[in-house]
């Protein structure tokens, strides 16, 4: 579109059409977001740029995320507990140490005195159960019977 003014002639841009998503593209941009897909290659792949992409289908990249979660959980958990998955039982004990670590806020550690060796599990629960008696003892409290004999 032309219009003049003097000697001047400016031309103005006609204004870009407003992008509206058909289904299909919902259902690619929800289905590539599912598989892991980087929102860079959606764009690519459905022919726009990433910040109309982030605008137009902010639902779909999420419900594809959170949906590869719960997929990705369930088999961990299925596995975990013996219901389809993995079937090695060292893979599971693995899996189970991850989960742990990674969604429970587990964390590996021990108690290490310089110049001790690790302690096994027993000797771990009597020196806890010593210290028990201890702080009972300094609070005025008499230890219970099955570990008054120790020390």
């Amino acid at each position: 579109m032309r219009s003049n003014r003097g000697f001047l002639t400016v031309i103005k841009k006609m204004p870009r059409p407003t992008f509206e998503p058909t289904p299909e593209q919902r259902v690619q941009v929800r289905t590539l977001a599912e598989c892991g897909a980087p929102e860079d290659y959606i764009a690519t792949k459905i022919g726009v740029a990433k910040n109309t992409l982030s605008k137009h289908f902010a639902a779909e990249l999420e419900a594809g995320q959170q949906e590869a979660k719960l997929q990705v959980s369930t088999f961990i958990l299925d596995s975990i507990l013996g219901r389809g998955g993995i079937t090695d039982e060292r893979a599971r004990a693995t899996l189970a140490i991850f989960y742990a670590k990674t969604r429970m806020g587990w964390k590996e550690t021990g108690i290490h005195l310089p110049g001790e060796a690790h302690p096994d599990t027993d000797t771990a629960l009597e020196a806890l159960t010593r210290r028990f008696d201890r702080l009972a003892a300094r609070k005025g409290k008499t230890p219970p019977a099955a570990s008054a004999g120790r020390d």
